[in-house]
This record gives structure tokens, sequence and C-alpha cells, in this order.
């Protein structure tokens, strides 16, 4: 799994479990491809397994009632 997937540490044995990989390949140069679609799939049936995705707050910058 990607470290950045979002996957609860403890839930790890079972994304990898879960996840379908069968579109998932390493090419000569060993880059990998299909990971983030096994990745969204996982998430869209299985979304316990991930930590909820908090949206970002903007940080205020200044006044407009200065």
């Amino acid at each position: 799994m990607s470290r950045n997937a979002g996957v609860l540490p403890d839930a790890l044995d079972a994304a990898y479990t879960l996840a379908d990989l069968s579109g998932v390949s390493i090419d000569d140069n060993g880059k990998v491809w299909g990971v983030d679609d096994a990745i969204e799939t996982l998430r869209t049936r299985s979304g316990y397994l991930f930590a909820p995705v908090e949206p970002v707050k903007p940080k205020a910058i200044g006044s407009w009632y200065s």
C-alpha cells in the first residue's frame, strides 16, 4: 500500500488482503502503475479502513473589517 493512502495503521493487513491488485504492475524502470486506482477502489468499497479525510481550512491572512 502507498504510504500516503490514508489506511489506518491497524487496518494495513486487511487493506492489503482486500485490495484488488490485478491492475498493478511494475515497469522495467521500477515504476509502479495502477496503485492509485486500486486504492481509490478500496476506499470506495471499504472506506472504514481509511482515516477520515478532514477538509483543509483556509488560513485567515487579514481582515476585511480592520
